[in-house]
């Protein structure tokens, strides 16, 4: 009996060891427990990740409207009659008024040192404007546009996913995650002479995409072509762990 309740040990150290050499393999994240069957049921916990590529449907243009004056107000004034051209050309170039916001307005006391100390020189307004557009094969134009209606510069563009196209993209990279950790727990159940049983838990950890942005100060368009913008595509990532029963 004693002979016996040995090797019974040994079998079982090593089908444990098998399977955690598998699991070092994987590219998945793979933890199986073992229990004693009087407390809990055994289970098996995998992990798997889901990468989708995905074009660009929206882009965001920041564009700066810098303007001075003696006064305040003066500075005030003229950024006004500034901001007002910039939009009206976004406008007739097909932009919606809703899709054009202040994204930033300061106003502030210039200041210059005359060797000794620094000295007023009246005041600078910054107004920038955020402008969406989805239609990408125009957002060089707008750029353009904007600049030859007055503003000083571009300071970003940022490319990046619509709410409804995000939530596509992230649904195909949740179905890609599933079925990498279901396959990954049927390997590893079949490595210890296991069949899985009840899914026990699911647990998503969405991964985010981010905005690629392009960066310009002060640009000047002198030519009748566009500036040539062009997007890249966005990686999406999202993961999911399982966790499953195993008899």
């Amino acid at each position: 009996m004693e002979k016996l309740h040995i090797l019974a040990v040994i079998l079982a150290l090593g089908l444990i060891a098998s399977s955690l050499v598998f699991a070092y393999a994987s590219k998945t994240n793979v933890i199986l427990t073992t229990q004693n069957p009087k407390d809990a049921k055994n289970s098996i916990t995998v992990s798997g990740t889901g990468d989708v590529t995905a074009e660009p449907d929206e882009a965001q243009l920041y564009v700066r409207i810098d303007t001075q004056g003696t006064t305040a107000l003066e500075a005030q004034e003229q950024n006004s009659v500034v901001a007002n051209s910039v939009i009206q050309a976004l406008q007739r170039e097909g932009v919606q008024k809703k899709d054009i916001e202040t994204s930033q307005f300061n106003l502030y006391p210039k200041q210059e040192f005359d060797g000794v100390k620094y000295v007023q020189k009246g005041y600078t307004q910054t107004h920038v404007l955020k402008i969406t557009t989805y239609i990408l094969n125009k957002v060089g134009k707008l750029t353009d546009t904007a600049i030859k209606a007055g503003a000083n510069g571009v300071d970003q563009v940022s490319f990046t996913l619509t709410d409804a196209k995000q939530k596509e993209a992230q649904q195909q990279a949740l179905n890609l995650a599933s079925k990498e950790a279901q396959n990954k727990a049927q390997a590893l159940a079949a490595s210890v002479q296991g069949r899985l049983g009840a899914l026990l838990s699911v647990t998503e950890s969405a991964g985010r995409s981010y905005p690629l942005p392009y960066y310009a100060t002060s640009v000047m368009k002198e030519s009748a072509d566009s500036s040539p913008i062009q997007p890249k595509n966005i990686d999406v990532t999202t993961s999911v762990t399982l966790v499953y029963e195993i008899a």
